[in-house]
């Protein structure tokens, strides 16, 4: 994805080049190495005791359906922002078509960006001295979309090949998700902000 494509729209904004270059500097994730060794010669070998894919960690590449795990304890913005890329799980990046978590540090304190296989990216950014009428000031000439989250205050707008939801957590915390896509993703970018917005509510303890 081509940056400039992600800056039309944006009228001069510092802050936005900085979540743009952040959102397009994901680097892919190698997974862990298989064990490419079979039972040889040893008659005890029969498979059993072998190591199975549960005894290893390997990222989660998105291609299958990972397995059902027990609802975590909800974590607090606090938590978030020291490791925003637990802010989804495995099951919840796979609903969403994302994969490929990366880390990165911005302006604004810790990102975290996943990807898809068509090259649309989103990410999160904790803001936690920040209402959403705050952040949102700095996207105020996007367009307004009808975004509803029940319960919460949700502020989207969206650009040429962006799109920010800002959601108000309390009083004067918030967190944004920034979809980016080029033109033929345009109408996916907010849905997925959207989408995303809400599993992330899913395991966030608000106030």
């Amino acid at each position: 994805m081509r940056l400039s494509s992600a800056r039309q729209g944006i009228r001069g904004n510092s802050r936005a080049v900085g979540i743009v270059s952040a959102a397009l500097l994901g680097l892919a994730i190698t997974g862990c190495g298989s064990d490419e060794n079979g039972p040889g010669d040893d008659p005890t070998a029969d498979g059993s005791g072998s190591s199975s894919a549960s005894d290893t960690t390997s990222p989660f590449d998105g291609s299958t359906q990972p397995e059902a795990t027990p609802s975590p304890e909800l974590v607090t913005s606090e938590e978030l922002a020291g490791d925003p890329c637990t802010a989804i799980n495995d099951i919840d990046a796979f609903a969403l078509g994302l994969t490929n978590p990366e880390e990165s540090e911005g302006d604004s304190g810790k990102t975290c960006n996943w990807e898809t296989r068509d090259g649309v990216s989103a990410g999160i950014t904790i803001h936690l001295s920040e209402d959403a009428e705050t952040v949102a000031e700095d996207w105020k000439d996007g367009r307004d979309t009808d975004a509803a989250i029940d319960g919460y205050t949700v502020i989207q707008e969206e650009f040429q090949a962006i799109c920010f939801t800002i959601v108000a957590t309390s009083p004067d915390q918030s967190f944004m998700i920034t979809t980016i896509g080029e033109e033929q993703y345009q109408s996916t970018l907010c849905p997925l902000g959207t989408s995303f917005a809400e599993l992330v509510l899913a395991h966030l303890e608000t106030a």
